[in-house]
């Protein structure tokens, strides 16, 4: 585990993840926070990765570092059911108005840090 902000996060990618939302958040363009509690937790006390709230509404950021692991996709998949159940659809370019962005790692697949950033910015500063 390592810190932001004396927060936890998991992995040195989502380190760089928080890092870039911190940059953003001292710019003043939103707020976040690390490993809230989802509201609509089945009961199971599940948390998420990040929440962003810009402009006036709520985005949840889910990083999927161990795709490749079979468990971790299934339980991956149950969660992005209870995300869409509630609302929260993935964010892509065919739809701009979800609200759940996901970013994946994995095996020879490191984190590109710059396409990060650009996301965060289109997505949050207007």
């Amino acid at each position: 585990h390592r810190t932001i902000r004396g927060e936890m996060v998991s992995s040195k990618n989502e380190l760089a993840i928080a890092n870039i939302l911190y940059g953003l958040e001292r710019e003043g363009c939103l707020k976040y926070y690390v490993e809230p509690r989802l509201p609509f937790d089945d009961g199971r006390g599940r948390w998420a990765d990040f929440l962003v709230e810009a402009n006036g509404e709520a985005w949840y950021w889910e990083h999927c570092g161990m795709m490749a692991d079979e468990n971790y996709r299934a339980r991956w998949e149950r969660k992005k059911k209870l995300y869409e159940r509630n609302g929260y659809t993935l964010y892509s370019t065919k739809n701009p108005k979800g609200r759940l962005v996901v970013t994946e790692d994995g095996p020879g697949q490191g984190l590109d840090s710059k396409a990060i950033e650009e996301l965060a910015r289109n997505l949050f500063v207007h």
